[in-house]
Order: C-alpha cells, then structure tokens, then sequence
C-alpha cells in the first residue's frame, strides 16, 4: 500500500470534531467523584473513558461509516477498513481520578501500516497537539518543533513514573540527573512535550498499550523527533518494552551508550 504523503484536510477537520466532542465530556466528570472499575491488569477505568469513546465512535458511525475504529475501551470494529482510527478516550486515566492535569484524549489515524494524523488533547489546559503526513505538526494551530543543540548538561527528560521500570533504567535515570539538566515526573502528553521543544526526552515504561502511542508517531515525527523501542527500533504495531521519545540524536547517543542498545 502507498504512503500517504498528504493527510487529507477532511481526515484533519474529523479529527478536530473528535477532539471537540471528548474535550467537554472530560472536563465536566474531572474533579468528580467517579466509581472506579478495574481491568484484569489492574488498570482503572472509569465512566469517562467510556462516554467518551461511545461519543466519538457514534459520530465515526455516522460521518465516516466505512471505517474501522479500535478504541481501548470496546474493542476493534471493522478491522480490515483501509482507515482505522485509534482511540484512548482518557490517556491518564489515574491522573484523572486524581485529580491532576496530566491525562489527555489520544486519536489516531492509520492506513496500512502507516501512521497518518494523531491528536492529543489536553482538555485541562486547552492543548491541542496535531501531527498528519505531509505537514508540521502544530500545538493549538501554531508550528512546533523539537529543540537541537542544548548543551548535554542542561538537558531535560521525562516519564510518568519511574517506579514502572526495571532497577538498571532507574540507575541510568539517577546518572541523567546527575550528568545533565533535570529529571521530571511528567502527565501522558510528555511525548507531545518533545515535540514542543519543551524537553529533550521522554521514557515510556513497558505497561503502555498501543493506543498511548498511535496518536503520538504523528506528532513526534512531524515535529522533527522519533519514537524507539531501547533495541533501536523505530515504533510499529507490534513494539513491546520501554519506548525512547527525543529529538536529538546526541540524546539517543548518550542512552545507547550508558544503557547499552544500539545507537
């Protein structure tokens, strides 16, 4: 299948509407007290997360009928549809019950095996990343990019919480803080934070699924930066493990080099 060189403007004008629908949804249950339900990996999931997906895939159902929808919270509809929108209604979802800002609606598109618009939106803050095929990606209709040259000892690097890797990763996070600028406990949006030029790296730790990273490939890349799995390689359907989100190439070369993957 060809790649996409252009995002049509009525895939990108789709998932405005999409984002415009789950923004208000999210607010109006933020800060509430919600039941909590649990899944099998322990993963909380909340009426929320629900609405949100049932909205977005009923205006899916009416606007865009032939196309497939795989959402975290009801599964894969249409799966062999040459569009397949992937959705995770509230990325986050334990920084919404808490009460914290960090969680965003994640929406992306594929054709094939190709990663061709995502959005991510922080209803808390009125953030709107958006990454499609053959444009700069942009946050609230303005260019974004990620930041190059920063001396090595003023870097900045991310993750939600480093408790969810492995002791070695978090002995290399100690001598990040140690070598260069910062290490910061992040929301869901620190891939879009690198794709802002507003830090230098983001670690994703291995509990992701593949619909926190799907609207993300867009964004990253658009912007300038890549997404990889520690062995190097660049995200697919079928990564597993802990993921790399920079932009400078001398940032992966200092992780391959202190943690031991390939550069």
């Amino acid at each position: 299948m060809n790649q996409i060189e252009h995002c049509p403007q009525e895939l990108i004008d789709c998932g405005h509407a999409l984002a415009d629908i789950a923004r208000p949804i999210a607010l109006d249950f933020f800060c509430s007290a919600l039941p909590i339900d649990y899944k099998s990996d322990q993963s909380p999931v909340t009426i929320a997360d629900r609405i949100i997906e049932e909205k977005i895939r009923e205006y899916l159902s009416e606007h865009r009928p032939n196309d497939g929808v795989l959402g975290e919270e009801f599964g894969h509809t249409n799966p062999d549809a040459e569009w397949q929108w992937i959705l995770d209604p509230i990325d986050g979802t334990k920084a919404f019950i808490a009460g914290s800002p960090g969680f965003a609606t994640l929406i992306g598109l594929m054709r094939g095996d190709q990663f061709v618009m995502g959005f991510c939106d922080q209803p808390t803050m009125k953030r709107r990343w958006v990454g499609a095929a053959g444009y700069p990606t942009t946050l609230n209709g303005e260019d974004v990019s990620i930041r190059r040259d920063v001396p090595e000892n003023q870097w900045i690097a991310c993750t939600t919480n480093p408790l969810r890797f492995e002791p070695d990763i978090i002995d290399f996070f100690q001598k990040w803080r140690r070598d260069n600028g910062f290490f910061h406990c992040a929301g869901s949006t620190k891939p879009a934070q690198v794709a802002s030029g507003w830090v230098d790296c983001a670690f994703c730790g291995d509990k992701y699924g593949f619909y926190d990273i799907a609207a993300f490939m867009p964004i990253i890349e658009g912007a300038g930066g890549y997404i990889r799995t520690l062995d190097g390689q660049r995200f697919s359907k079928n990564s597993q493990g802990y993921l790399v989100v920079y932009g400078d190439e001398r940032v992966w070369q200092y992780i391959s080099e202190h943690i031991g993957i390939p550069a």
